[in-house]
């Protein structure tokens, strides 16, 4: 498809295709991706106001919510830092129960995707915040040996150096 003739370097890779390469080059397939970015984001868009509806809240309400928490995930308390297709941050995630498809609260797309990756199971979460605990306590235990180990060395060098400025003073 792209008309120039070129290096097979100059097309990506494909095992399904012609010469097990992609039918465009990289620079053609880049300025198609470039172009059709709007349009992209923009059906983006049109999909995440049609699952409002589907959770039966509207925009307004969405905006009500998000004004309610200042910008700020149920979870961590910290505003969505991730990245949307059109390069601006992405707005907080409307978090659902998908059984019941009732909205439980906005969160950012880090705590909206670890809920997801734990399935929403709470038995799962709870033996993940208790292998955290037991780490956790774990460097708590070693940092405090350290510590004392530390505490007892300055105390015999500082010792032994108050005993050198008296001698010497």
């Amino acid at each position: 498809k792209c008309k120039a003739d070129k290096d097979l370097e100059a097309f990506h890779i494909r095992k399904s295709g012609k010469y097990g390469r992609e039918p465009l080059c990289k620079e053609c397939k880049k300025k198609r991706y470039l172009a059709n970015r709007p349009k992209r984001v923009n059906q983006m868009r049109i999909r995440r106001l049609r699952s409002l509806g589907v959770l039966g809240i509207t925009v307004d309400e969405l905006c009500a919510m998000t004004v309610e928490r200042q910008g700020l995930c149920d979870i961590c308390g910290q505003p969505d830092t991730a990245i949307a297709g059109d390069g601006k941050i992405r707005q907080l995630a409307v978090d659902h129960c998908y059984k019941t498809k009732q909205v439980r609260g906005l969160l950012c797309t880090n705590c909206n995707v670890a809920l997801g990756a734990f399935k929403d199971n709470i038995e799962t979460l709870e033996r993940a915040i208790q292998y955290l605990e037991a780490f956790q306590t774990k460097v708590k235990s070693t940092q405090e040996n350290t510590n004392v180990n530390c505490i007892s060395r300055n105390i015999a060098v500082g010792g032994d150096s108050e005993r050198n400025r008296d001698a010497d003073g």
